[in-house]
């Protein structure tokens, strides 16, 4: 029997839903350099970032997996759910604060194309 990917990304959305909390992801604004003038153009968004509102689980990393360069005493990982893909460059919100930083790589669960969820690595 084939493995339903779909109702697996259904399950892993609902698991998120009722175990996680709220998440605000802020992306800054995307310019456009101008090499004439060396500046970026933000255009008619003003520089303004974006804002997603999503559930995630935020968790610790186990004592095993620290080891003071790729992932540090204070670094959290967080579980989104597959619709969101997050970048590198956006900014982790919960309860309010700044949760901190996306450590790069972002790890994409995505058996057969359909992407499940994604687990972000957070640095205060």
């Amino acid at each position: 029997m084939p493995i339903n990917y779909p109702r697996l990304e259904r399950t892993a959305n609902r698991l998120i839903r009722e175990n996680g909390r709220p998440v605000t992801i802020e992306r800054p604004a995307q310019g456009v350099f101008n090499p004439t003038t060396g500046e970026t153009d933000f255009g008619a968004g003003s520089g303004e970032s974006t804002k997603f509102e999503l559930m995630g689980v935020l968790r610790e990393y186990e004592a095993k997996f620290i080891d003071g360069t790729l992932i540090r005493a204070n670094d959290r990982e967080l579980i989104l759910d597959g619709r969101f893909r997050p970048e590198v460059t956006d900014r982790v919100f919960m309860g309010g604060g700044k949760v901190g930083d996306i450590i790069a790589p972002i790890k994409e669960v995505n058996p057969g194309g359909t992407a499940i969820l994604y687990k972000i690595q957070i640095r205060t």
